[in-house]
C-alpha cells in the first residue's frame, strides 16, 4: 500500500470528520423529517376527514331509524323494533344495533352486541384510538313528541379505513427515504461549493501553521461570503501576529533605549561567525568599550543627562562600527563592537581611536558640557585559544578589568597572560580567606621615632601574609587581592584586634605607652557598625583609647559623602582614639580635609621626603606643609626617612616624628620591641648623629 501525503490525510480527515458530511446528514434530515411530518399530517387529517364523514352518515341513518324506531320503543314492541333494524342489513359496515329506553335499558339489538356494550364507553376516543380497534360507535337519541325516549347505538366496522392509514404511513416513510437520500445526492454540488473553499482554507492555515510562514497573507480573489470574511480575519490574525512577533524580536534582540543590538543578538552573531569560520583561522576583532566614571555622571545630573551620554556613545559606536560591523550594548554603561574586516592591531588601533577621538570634546547636553571618556579593551580573534562567544567575551571582560585599572582614556588589547593573571588572583583570593581564618597571617610593626624625646613613641601594625608552600607574599600582591574581593574588611578587623592585643601586652610590660597605629580601608571605615567594632576591640582588650591611632588614606574621600565621613570621624573621636591622615600629598584635595575634619596626625607622604635634602625646592615644599600642619595644631610624621641626611633634614624643619627605614624596618613583635629598646637606649648617640 502506497502511504498516503500527509497533506492529503489531513485533507480526507476534514472531509470525513468536517462540514461537509455534516452538511450531507443535515439535509438528508432535514429532508426526512420535512417530509414525513408533512405526509403524517396530511394523511392523518385524511383519517380525520373520512372519520368524521363516516360518522356524519351514520348519523343520519341513526336518525331515520331512530325515528322509525320511537313508537315501538314508547309500546315496548321489541319485535317492530328488530323488524326496523333488520332494514341496516343491506348496510355492509355497521357491527351491530341497540335501542335503549329512557332508563338505559335495553329494548332491542342485532349484531354483535357484547362488542357493542364494550365499545359503548369509548364512543369518545381520539381517531388514533379508533383506527387502532378498527370500531367507530354513533349514539343518537331517540325523540318523540319533542321528548327523549330512549336511545339509539350503532357500531360501525371502519377496518378499511385503518389500512389505508397504515399503508399510507408505510408509503409516507418510504417516500420520506427516498426523498432524504435524492436530497443527499443533490446536496453534494453543494457540498462542494460550500466545503471545498473551506478545506482549502483550512489546508493553507494548517501548512502556515506547521512551517510557522506567518510572513505572508492568504491571497484568494475567489473568495466570497463567509470564506471572504475568514480569508480577511485570518490574515489581519497574521498581520496580528508579525507585528507582535516583531515587537517581541525588538525586546529580545534590540537595546531599547539605543537601538543598538542588545547582548543577546550580540552573542547570537559572534556565534554565527565564529561558526562561518570554523575551518579557517578566525578573522576580525571585538571591542569592549565602558563609560569612565559614568555612575558619578547619573547620579550627578540625573537619569535623562545619563540616557543622553549613552545615546551619545552609542551613535558615535555605531558610526565607527560601519556596514561591516555590529554595534551593541550589552550591559549599563557596556558596549561592544564585531569588527569584521579587522586583520591587523594597527587596524584594530585606528578603529579604536576613531571612537576614542569624537570625545575629545564636551559633551553638550542641554545647559551642560561634560567631558565622557571611555575604557577600551581588544581582543583579536585570532588570539582567542577556544574559539567560542563565551571565551572571547570572557577575554574582553579581563581586558576591560585591566583597563578601568588603568583609568579614563586607556585601552588595552588581550593577551593569554591576562588569563593567568585573573587565574592566580582568583586562587589567591580563596587562599587569603583561608589565611586569615588559619592563622597565616601576621603582623610587622614599624617603629615611630619622636624627635623631642628621642624615644620609640609608637608602631605602626602593617599586616604579612606567610603562605605555607610559597612562603612570604608581598602586601603589594595580596592588599589589592583582599580589595577586589571584598576581603579587605575581613582582613582589616583581624588586624585591628590583633594590633590591640599587642599594644596591650606591650604596655603591661613596658614603662613607657607606645600607641599602636592600624591602617583602615575605606571600604572597612564605611561599613554599618564600625565604630562599635573599634570599641569593642578596644574593651577586650582593655587598650586606653588615646594608645590606638587609626591611620585613614585620603581614598576615603573619593565618592563618599563629606557629611557621612564626617559623622564616623566625630564618633570615633569621641571614643578617645587618635585620627591620622595618611598618604599626605598624594594628589587629593588633602587641604580641605584638614579644615573639615577631626584629625589629630598629618603623616606626610615619601614622595615628599625622598631625596628633599638635595633639593632646596622640594625642601622648601616640605617645611611649608609642616609649618601649615602645625598652624592647624596636629602632629606631623614623616614617612620614608631611610637616610641620615633625610633624618636631621626633618628635623630641622621641626616635624614631630619619623618613620622609616631609616630607624627601623617593619619586624615582628618581639624583634620590633626588642628594637625600640636598642633606639632608646642609643637615643643620645641618634640625636648626635642625627
Amino acid at each position: 500500500m502506497v502511504p498516503m501525503d500527509a497533506n492529503r490525510a489531513e485533507h480526507l480527515k476534514h472531509r470525513k470528520t468536517g462540514i461537509g458530511p455534516k452538511i450531507g446528514r443535515l439535509v438528508a434530515t432535514s429532508i426526512f423529517v420535512a417530509t414525513l411530518a408533512v405526509a403524517l399530517s396530511l394523511a392523518y387529517i385524511k383519517v380525520h376527514q373520512d372519520i368524521a364523514q363516516k360518522r356524519q352518515q351514520l348519523a343520519n341513518t341513526g336518525y331515520v331509524l331512530a325515528s322509525s324506531v320511537a313508537d315501538s320503543l314508547l309500546k315496548e314492541n321489541t319485535k317492530a323494533s328488530l323488524a326496523i333494524l333488520s332494514a341496516t342489513s343491506r348496510i355492509p359496515e355497521i357491527r351491530s344495533l341497540l335501542v335503549v329506553n329512557a332508563k338505559n335499558q335495553v329494548h332491542a339489538s342485532m349484531g354483535q352486541t357484547t362488542y357493542l356494550e364494550s365499545e359503548l364507553a369509548g364512543s369518545t376516543n381520539s381517531d388514533l384510538s379508533l383506527l387502532s380497534k378498527g370500531v367507530l360507535p354513533v349514539a343518537v337519541d331517540v325523540i318523540k313528541g319533542g321528548e327523549r325516549v330512549g336511545r339509539l347505538i350503532m357500531l360501525a366496522d371502519i377496518t378499511d379505513m385503518r389500512k389505508s392509514f397504515i399503508w399510507t404511513l408505510i408509503t409516507t416513510v418510504l417516500a420520506a427515504i427516498s426523498a432524504a437520500i435524492l436530497g443527499f445526492l443533490v446536496s453534494r454540488p453543494l457540498q462542494q461549493n460550500i466545503v471545498n473553499p473551506i478545506v482549502s482554507l483550512t489546508s493553507r492555515i494548517s501548512a502556515i501553521r506547521k512551517s510557522r510562514g506567518y510572513g505572508h497573507d492568504i491571497l484568494d480573489p475567489a473568495a466570497e461570503g463567509e470564506v471572504a470574511v475568514l480569508v480577511e480575519n485570518f490574515n489581519g490574525l497574521m498581520s496580528d501576529i508579525r507585528f507582535r512577533d516583531d515587537t517581541l524580536r525588538k525586546i529580545a534582540f534590540f537595546d531599547q533605549l539605543t537601538g543598538l543590538a542588545n547582548r543577546a543578538s550580540f552573542e547570537n552573531s559572534l556565534d554565527d561567525w565564529i561558526k562561518s569560520h570554523a575551518d579557517a583561522p578566525l578573522p576580525g576583532a571585538v571591542a569592549h568599550f565602558t563609560i569612565h566614571g559614568f555612575n558619578n555622571l547619573n547620579d550627578a545630573f540625573g537619569q535623562t543627562v545619563g540616557s543622553a551620554i549613552l545615546l551619545n556613545v552609542a551613535a558615535a559606536i555605531n558610526e565607527a562600527a560601519g556596514p561591516d560591523g555590529l554595534a551593541a550594548r550589552i550591559g549599563g554603561n557596556d558596549f561592544a563592537v564585531l569588527f569584521e574586516n579587522v586583520r591587523t592591531l594597527q587596524q584594530a588601533e585606528q578603529q579604536i581611536a576613531s571612537i576614542q577621538a569624537a570625545f575629545y570634546a564636551p559633551l553638550k547636553i542641554m545647559q551642560l558640557e561634560l567631558n565622557v571618556s571611555l575604557c577600551t579593551a581588544m581582543v583579536m580573534l585570532a588570539d582567542v585559544a577556544v574559539k567560542s562567544k563565551y571565551e572571547i567575551l570572557r577575554c574582553a571582560g579581563l581586558a576591560i578589568s585591566e583597563a578601568k585599572l588603568m583609568g579614563s582614556g586607556s585601552t588595552i588589547f588581550y593577551i593569554p597572560a591576562l588569563s593567568e593573571k585573573l587565574q592566580r588572583e582568583v586562587e589567591m583570593g580563596q587562599e587569603l580567606r583561608n589565611a586569615i581564618a588559619d592563622g597565616e597571617m601576621l603582623l610587622h610593626y614599624q617603629a615611630q621615632f619622636d624627635f623631642q624625646t628621642q624615644r620609640i613613641t609608637g608602631f605602626e601594625a602593617l599586616a604579612r601574609w606567610q603562605h605555607p608552600q610559597r612562603g612570604f607574599i608581598p602586601p603589594n600582591l595580596f592588599i589589592p587581592v583582599a580589595e577586589r574581593n571584598g576581603l579587605i574588611v575581613m582582613l582589616g578587623d583581624w588586624v585591628l584586634l590583633e594590633a590591640c592585643k599587642q599594644a596591650k601586652q606591650w604596655l603591661d610590660t613596658d614603662a613607657h605607652p607606645r600607641k599602636i597605629s592600624v591602617n583602615i580601608s575605606p571600604a572597612q571605615i564605611l561599613e554599618a557598625g564600625f565604630v562599635s567594632k573599634v570599641n569593642a576591640a578596644l574593651a577586650q582588650t582593655n587598650l586606653p583609647p588615646h594608645l590606638l591611632c587609626l591611620e585613614i588614606t585620603e581614598t576615603l574621600f573619593l565618592g563618599a559623602s563629606m557629611d557621612a565621613v564626617r559623622i564616623i570621624l566625630a564618633q570615633l573621636e569621641e571614643l578617645g582614639v587618635k585620627l591620622a591622615l595618611d598618604d599626605f600629598g598624594t594628589g587629593y584635595s588633602s587641604l580641605g580635609y584638614l579644615a573639615k575634619l577631626p584629625f589629630h596626625t598629618i603623616k606626610i607622604d615619601r614622595s615628599f621626603v625622598a631625596k628633599a635634602d638635595a633639593s632646596p625646592r622640594r625642601m622648601k615644599i616640605l617645611q611649608s606643609v609642616i609649618a601649615m600642619c602645625h598652624s592647624l595644631g596636629m602632629r606631623v610624621v614623616a614617612e620614608g626617612a631611610e637616610t641620615d641626611a633625610e633624618l636631621v633634614m626633618l628635623r630641622s624643619l621641626a616635624a614631630d616624628e619619623v618613620q622609616g627605614f631609616g630607624i627601623a624596618r617593619p619586624l615582628p613583635a618581639k624583634a620590633a620591641f626588642e628594637k625600640a629598646y636598642e633606639v632608646d637606649s642609643n637615643s643620645t648617640a641618634l640625636a648626635k648623629s642625627a
